[in-house]
């Protein structure tokens, strides 16, 4: 990563971690020099940072839900769930449940479930999968962002090389992949 970012590469970094995980676990590593040609994305594509040339953060942007949109997504998983098989745990940028363990074995059906309800009422989220136990749902995803990221770099598709570890059925990089 280092020897691509020192000869000048823009790379991208899109995961589900939050920020203010990546400073000790990534960006710290990487030479002060070399940051300016590295982006991340993170909280699942709804941050999106880089660097100037002397290493400080330069924020792209910043998605979080509006009350509204959080309603519209909660009015929509009480349609699928009863109140004793979910806890609700929302986010600035994205609403996460934790599905309680009578229900754990239904996780796919009430995500593919959460997901129609979305497209019928023409919501444009994106259902993922965290964990055992969670579904996030997303407004801004990781397709988002490398679209943001190609843009910022002049690249295309076809010069973009983009590497996942969740492309299954809601898996958070199987829209980007």
């Amino acid at each position: 990563l280092i020897s691509i970012l020192k000869a000048q590469k823009p790379v991208a970094i899109i995961t589900e971690e939050r920020v203010e995980n990546l400073k000790g676990r990534v960006w710290v590593l990487i030479p002060v020099e070399a940051r300016q040609h590295l982006s991340f994305y993170s909280n699942g594509g709804t941050r999106g940072f880089g660097f100037d040339e002397y290493g400080n953060v330069i924020e792209y942007y910043r998605h979080d839900l509006s009350h509204d949109e959080k309603q519209e997504v909660i009015d929509v998983i009480k349609t699928v769930l009863k109140d004793d098989e979910y806890e609700m745990m929302p986010r600035d940028y994205k609403v996460k449940i934790r599905i309680r363990s009578k229900s754990i074995e239904r996780k796919r059906k009430i995500a593919e479930d959460i997901q129609n309800k979305l497209k019928e009422r023409n919501l444009p989220y994106t259902v993922t999968f965290q964990g055992r136990s969670y579904i996030n749902i997303f407004k801004v995803d990781k397709v988002y962002a490398a679209r943001d990221f190609m843009k910022r770099s002049g690249l295309n598709e076809e010069d973009t090389l983009i590497v996942g570890d969740s492309a299954r059925s809601f898996g958070a990089d199987r829209k980007l992949l």
